[in-house]
This record gives structure tokens, C-alpha cells and sequence, in this order.
């Protein structure tokens, strides 16, 4: 039903790392009028929400990833026939109380506003009461979880991707609902000790991961790495954290600083004795394959396309011999002796031991 979009809006992203321009999704966008009744219930446009994401949780009952979910709090917004540019028009939905036009669905005020930061900037709002969170949240609580619970699915089953732009909006309302977000090794900023994305730091509900589907796999990044500083800050954070021995310390240090492999190895252990209870793996990284799968703020027929063979069994084997893909058993076992587990589990360690040869 048209009538239920926004007219002359769609959905996109502000200029960033990847577009200058921003990128022209040219989704439409649901009018925010149309989504809930004033006494809070679903309106037609927020039934219509609610039906497609029940639909969506219960064909997959083993849960949902959310991508972009900046797009189900804090919308980027720009006007068809225009580039999603601040200086042509574009804005956040829920975020522009400054904006001629956008100015009426604003949650955030003029007082949230920190007026040193541009109107696609992360740092936009400042402050916010509970009330807004909870407005700002409202398609999150009463739409998506609503939806799942309708479905026998609890939130943990929910991954919301809150990778790039994290606006204070989106972190507020993934704090109040207690939703599991997304952490991304490659992405770790070594000279920081408690960046987010290193194991150790990680938060026991999020998911961790050393890329997506819109990463390089690891084994790229790993080959950019290798003689550089960069590399031995992350080789540094990658001893200290998995290294029992301080004796053997500078000597993994020096081997992760100048072989790719060991690199890619010490990356995908990190993983398994982080703090984040749940675990993925782009099956780019797991097989070894050194191809991108997508690229984002670029568009053609290279992008989305990337597949396993259909021998992938045969694939992996191969890979294993040569020591180019993920080792799920030797993986585990290293894990389970450095989480000091070993001697717990000392049957499964046997286990691993025998499948690890294989």
C-alpha cells in the first residue's frame, strides 16, 4: 500500500568511508504516522511491520540477523531525485529537530543536539531521557521482539548488526533492550586496550566474528598486516591475551608479525576464548578462501556473487592439508588449554586431539 510510505523520501546512508555522496538505497520509508495509533497500539502501516517480521521468525526459528538495525531507530533520509547529502535535503527520520521538513517526526530536541557535529554525524545527539529512548525504540520493542516472542523466540535469538555508524540513539536503545550486537575483530583498534571489538572485552551476549559478508576474509587482512607497525600492535594484544607463558611472549609476538598464517591462526583462536558466548564465521574465512564477497559503496556483478563449490567437502579437505582453512578442532582444543579447561575435559581434549590429525 503506497499511501502507508513516506512520499518523496527514501532510505539510504550518509556519506561515509565508502561513498562521499552517500549511498542512494532508494528504499522507501514507512511514515511514521502510519506505524503506531496515538495511544500507542499498531496502526495499519506498524500491522503490516509486525505481520512480515512474524512471518520472518517463524520460518526461521533458530533465529534472525538483523542488518543496518540503525535503520529501525535512527533512519538516514533523503529526498528522491537527490543525492543523501545534508546539503541536498537528507537527514535522520527521528534525529532533525533543526530540519524544515523532518522537523515533525523529531523524538531528539534542539537541547539533544550537540551543534559541533554535522547532521550525519554519530556524535549528533548528545542526551536523551528514557521516554525518547523508549520512543526511539518503539519499532524495536513493539514490532521485532513482540514479533519473535509471538513465535516462541526470545530476544537472544535476535543479532542486531550495530557495525559503522553507531549513533547515540541506536547504543541507548540496544543497552535498554538488552539486544545482542555484533563484534568485529578485523576491526579492532590495537592501540586501544579496551576497544569493544578485542576478545577479552567483548560482552558475553554479543556475537564476535574476525569479518561479514562485507569484510575482506581474514587471511587478506592478515597478508596487509604482515612488517607493518599496525601488525605488531595487534600481534602485542594477541600474545598478551593468548600466551600463558610470558617466556614464549616476544617470540609469538615476532612469528605473528611476520607470518600471515600464524596471523589468520591467532585471529580465529581469539574467538574461542573471548568473552562473547556466541560464535560466527563468514564461510569466506572458514574454507580459506581469499575473495571478497562483497565491497561495500560499490555496486556490479562481483558483489553478492561469490559461492562454495559444490565439492566443498572435498574443497575443505584440501584446504585443511595445506593448513589454509579453519581447524575447528585443533581451534578448540587450544581454546579449551588456555581458558584452563584442559584437565576438565580431558576426554574431549582426546577427542579433539584424534579429529585434529584428521
Amino acid at each position: 500500500n503506497q499511501s502507508l510510505f513516506l512520499k518523496g523520501w527514501s532510505l539510504g546512508c550518509p556519506p561515509d568511508y565508502f561513498s562521499k555522496d552517500g549511498q542512494a538505497w532508494g528504499f522507501p520509508v514507512m511514515d511514521p504516522e502510519k506505524l503506531f495509533n496515538k495511544n500507542g497500539t499498531l496502526a495499519e502501516g506498524g500491522k503490516l511491520l509486525f505481520a512480515l517480521y512474524r512471518k520472518m521468525f517463524k520460518e526461521n526459528p533458530g533465529g534472525v540477523r538483523i542488518d543496518h538495525i540503525i535503520g529501525l531507530v535512527d533512519p538516514w533520509v533523503y529526498k528522491n531525485g537527490s543525492k543523501p547529502k545534508p546539503e541536498e535535503g537528507a537527514g535522520r527520520l527521528f534525529s532533525s529537530p533543526e530540519h524544515p521538513e523532518l522537523s515533525k517526526y523529531a523524538i531528539a530536541t534542539k537541547e539533544d543536539l550537540n551543534l559541533e557535529a554535522d547532521s550525519d554525524s554519530e556524535f549528533r545527539i548528545k542526551t536523551l531521557t528514557h521516554e525518547q529512548i523508549s520512543q526511539y525504540g518503539a519499532l524495536i520493542e513493539k514490532i521485532v521482539i513482540s514479533a519473535a516472542e509471538e513465535e516462541g523466540i526470545g530476544k537472544d535469538a535476535i543479532i542486531c548488526e550495530d557495525l559503522g555508524t553507531l549513533t547515540y540513539p541506536v547504543e541507548k536503545v540496544m543497552e535498554q533492550f538488552n539486544l545482542s550486537g555484533m563484534r568485529l575483530t578485523q576491526f579492532v583498534k590495537p592501540e586501544t586496550p579496551e576497544h569493544p571489538y578485542r576478545g577479552i572485552n567483548t560482552e558475553a551476549k554479543s556475537w564476535i566474528m574476525v569479518g561479514t559478508h562485507d569484510n575482506e576474509p581474514i587471511s587478506m587482512w592478515a597478508d596487509k598486516m604482515i612488517n607493518t607497525h599496525e601488525g605488531y600492535l595487534h600481534a602485542k594484544n594477541l600474545a598478551d591475551d593468548l600466551v600463558l607463558d610470558v617466556s614464549q611472549k616476544e617470540e609469538y609476538i615476532v612469528r605473528l608479525t611476520k607470518d600471515a598464517k600464524a596471523l589468520v591462526d591467532a585471529k580465529l583462536l581469539e574467538l574461542f576464548t573471548a568473552n562473547a558466548q556466541n560464535i560466527q564465521i563468514f564461510f569466506t574465512d572458514f574454507f580459506g578462501i581469499k575473495d571478497v564477497y562483497n565491497r561495500p559503496g560499490t555496486s556490479g556483478d562481483q558483489n553478492w556473487s561469490l559461492r562454495m563449490p559444490d565439492n566443498f567437502e572435498e574443497f575443505y579437505l584440501n584446504q585443511l592439508k595445506s593448513n589454509n582453512c579453519v581447524n575447528l578442532a585443533s581451534l578448540l582444543k587450544r581454546a579449551l588449554e588456555i581458558r584452563g579447561l584442559a584437565n576438565k575435559h580431558s576426554d574431549l581434549i582426546k577427542k579433539l586431539d584424534e579429529l585434529s590429525v584428521q
